[in-house]
Formats: C-alpha cells, structure tokens, sequence
C-alpha cells in the first residue's frame, strides 16, 4: 500500500521541524521494567504497562508539533508570565505564545492544578494532509508530566494550513524553560469518511469467547493475535 503523506514547512530555518511521536517517548516510561523485579509472576501479577500494546502505541501514533523556541515561564503577583529572546531581522512574527481573554470560552472548565488563564501556542508550521484525511491535533498521549496541557482540535488541512494558535493551559506553580523541541501536541491524520453507529447483539458473545481464549496465555495474545504496527516515516 502506497503511503499516505503528511507534508510541513517552517516559518523559519532555525525553527524546530515537525518530529515522529517515536522519537519523543518519556523518560519516566522507558525506565518501567516490563516486569516489576524483572520477574514474571501470575498472582500477584508483575506485569506492568510497558506490556500493554494500545498504551505503547499512545508514544508512537503520528507526529508531533514542537515548541519553535525555549520559553521562560515565571510566577508573579498577577499571574504567570511567559518570555523569549528570539529574534530574527528577516522574520516579525514573534508571538510565539498569546493570552487571550477568558471570555472567548468563559464556561471552559479548568482542571485542577491549572491557571484559569486562556493561553495559546502560535506555531510555526505549515502542515498539508491529503485529501480524504483530517488531522486530530491533540496534547501529546498520556503526557501528564508536561507543565501545561494543550487542548484538542480536528483539522481539514488539505491544504497549506498557516500555524494556527493552539489552546492551552498552565500548570500552577510552574516555573522555568519549556525548552524548544518539547512536543506540545500530537498530530495524528485520520480517514474522512462517513460512519454508522449501530448495535450488534451478538458483540457479548464473541467477547467473551475471545476473553477465555486470551486467558489461555500468560501475556501477549493481543499483541500476537490483533496488533498491528503503525507506520508513520
């Protein structure tokens, strides 16, 4: 199968260039063993989430977009302030990061442990799709160690789509460099097509017909039976 293409440009050389999820996989999952004390156990069970395939394709599905540029985040009496140093005499359009008035989304609820300020990523990327493909951008999978949490969005750029302003919030009490390079969101195309939702009563039965046969092994029967891996070049 011929693969599909994702294409990008920069706004400027220096920028950082759009990356593969792969390349950008934590610290804190690559240290868990695939067993705890490297030993396999059954009761109690010693498997760990570095075997769990769908939470592994979570660090590997599609690309990412980076942070052009280092950011100094500091706290002040009225509230965090975020400041760069780039400049460039041949390019002006240094808003890297914008706040934008709380009213744009007033009932937006904050999760704990968040300014309640509205901020966004101006990025710096050109991104075109294919036609017949949309592109889920959204805060990197299961990346809750990041210091900000970058809301989600579907995109049609089936063309050459300017870089956009990207939602976020900020982590309260965070002070320091967000260094360029940090992934700020997960960039993943999906396929443009119409779907059905329907009810197949006859789903039950097969569950737990395939249940009892993956409990016929000790690990591995998804990964062996149904996983397939994802390509993304």
């Amino acid at each position: 199968m011929k693969p599909k293409k994702l294409q990008y440009d920069l706004y400027h050389p220096v920028f950082e260039p759009i990356g593969y999820m792969k390349d950008v996989m934590p610290d804190w999952f690559k240290k868990i063993e695939k067993f705890s004390g490297g030993k396999l156990s059954i009761s109690p069970s010693t498997i760990t989430v570095k075997s769990c395939a769908p939470f592994m394709d979570s660090f590997l599905t599609g690309y990412y977009i980076p942070l052009p540029i280092d950011i100094l985040v500091e706290q002040t009496e009225n509230g965090p302030r975020l400041s760069w140093q780039f400049y460039s005499p041949d390019y002006t359009e240094t808003d890297f990061v914008i706040e934008r008035d709380k009213g744009m989304v007033p009932t937006l609820p904050i999760p704990q442990g968040f300014h309640n300020n509205h901020f966004s990523w101006s990025t710096k990327q050109i991104l075109q799709v294919e036609d017949g493909y949309s592109l889920l951008i959204t805060h990197p999978l299961n990346r809750t160690d990041l210091p900000f949490m970058t809301l989600s969005g579907v995109v049609d750029a089936n063309y050459p789509m300017n870089g956009g302003k990207l939602p976020f919030l900020l982590q309260m009490g965070f002070e320091g460099i967000i260094k360029a390079g940090t992934p700020i969101a997960q960039v993943i195309p999906i396929k443009s097509e119409p779907w059905i939702l329907e009810r197949n009563t006859n789903l039950l039965k097969e569950a737990k017909l395939a249940r009892s046969e993956s409990l016929k092994h000790i690990i591995g029967w998804y990964k062996n039976k149904f996983w397939r891996r994802k390509e993304y070049n």
